[in-house]
């Protein structure tokens, strides 16, 4: 028999918000791992930059709800960018088709997000839990 009472759900949704972040930490040390051995700087200089930055830095483990913004390449990689803020994406499968979608449409789209910011050496990425085209009049929004 399964369990469905609230305390039962909730203890879920915690361990599956827990396994989300582990995850996007470890796709953020892969990317990190795979970056070429000479696209480093120096010790001293990742330091000040690192200090120069940690204001702008968004805590590791908040939620962004709903929050709109645009999806931009950046080469290989898709960045979320709003309020002023350049959240690098975590590859998986809803940022996926996002990507596919801003290929295929040349102008840019406002999208409401939803999805877990998470922060290593010095930089902001984003675990994107769902994504959807900002509605406009007389249409449907897909959402991912």
């Amino acid at each position: 028999m399964i369990d469905t009472s609230a305390n039962s759900r909730a203890a879920f949704r915690a361990w599956v918000s827990g396994a989300m972040v582990l995850a996007a930490v470890f796709l953020a040390f892969q990317a990190r791992a795979a970056a070429p051995s000479g696209a480093t700087s120096s010790a001293s200089a990742r330091k000040e930059k690192s200090s120069a930055n940690r204001e702008d830095l968004i805590r590791e483990g908040t939620l962004l709800e709903r929050q709109v913004g645009v999806f931009q390449s950046a080469g290989d990689r898709i960045v979320f960018v709003y309020d002023g803020q350049r959240l690098l994406g975590l590859e998986n499968l809803a940022l996926e088709r996002v990507v596919q979608i801003v290929r295929d449409l040349p102008t840019a789209l406002q999208w409401t997000v939803d999805g877990v910011v998470t922060e290593y050496q010095g930089t902001n990425y984003l675990l994107v839990t769902k994504a959807q085209i900002k509605r406009r009049r007389n249409t449907a929004a897909p959402s991912f």
